[in-house]
Parts: C-alpha cells; sequence; structure tokens
C-alpha cells in the first residue's frame, strides 16, 4: 500500500475509481491511502466493500478518519463511496458523518450490509 498509494498524489494522475474491496488493507494501509488522497482532485470514486475479516471490519476509526479528510477538502471530486459488507464500524461511521457535514460532491453512498453497527449509531449518523 506505500507504495502504490504516493502515485495518487501525482497531479497528472487521470485515475477516477479505486477499488480496493475485499482486500487486508487494515489501518496502516488506510492512513497511507488517506494521506495520498488529500489533494487528488480526479478520483470520482472509491470503492472500500467487503474490508472485513471473520465479520469484523479491518478498518477502525482511526484509519478512516485518514481516508474520510479527503472528503473535507472543497476540491475533492469523489462522488462515490462505497463501505457496503461489514466494512465500517461505528466508530468510523461517527468519522463518516462528521466528513460528510460539509461535503457537497459525494451524492452515491453505500452501506448496505453492516449489521455490525447497532441501530443507535444509525440513528445517529441520519440525524446528521
Amino acid at each position: 500500500w506505500q507504495t502504490f498509494f504516493p502515485c495518487l498524489q501525482n497531479p497528472n494522475s487521470s485515475l477516477e475509481t479505486l477499488d480496493i474491496s475485499s482486500t487486508s488493507i487494515a489501518n496502516e494501509g488506510a492512513t497511507a491511502l488517506g494521506r495520498s488522497l488529500v489533494n487528488n482532485k480526479t478520483l470520482t470514486a472509491l470503492n472500500c466493500y467487503d474490508i472485513s475479516a471473520d465479520g469484523m471490519p479491518l478498518i477502525t476509526a482511526y484509519g478512516w478518519r485518514s481516508v474520510f479528510s479527503c472528503l473535507q477538502n472543497k476540491a475533492s471530486a469523489i462522488r462515490v463511496v462505497d463501505l457496503r459488507f461489514r466494512s465500517i464500524d461505528k466508530g468510523g461511521l461517527s468519522v463518516l458523518a462528521n466528513a460528510l457535514a460539509g461535503n457537497s460532491t459525494v451524492n452515491k453512498l453505500d452501506l448496505s450490509y453492516n449489521p455490525q453497527i447497532p441501530a443507535t449509531e444509525w440513528q445517529l449518523f441520519f440525524a446528521c
């Protein structure tokens, strides 16, 4: 991950979709991804579904905070975020809610099949 993600910082990058689904990226990789996406202006879709092991997400709120920081950048082009199939925990959901609060570009968000998140957390997320 440390080797690949810096290419996203290249101003000449034309990559529009990044799919890291069904990988074992975990927090270290998520932090590297987040650092690479902060100033990226070309990526429009981020697919991170099924990033889990034994039914539990591999990325915690710590890792998602780094990834979702790009959503707070006004220049971010990300419109689609896919986090289905046990990819995010309740801490990550809270971080996502905070990142989306000032975002005006994301227009498709898939959080389906994340049964590990309690109903009370969903209520807080949708109250934003």
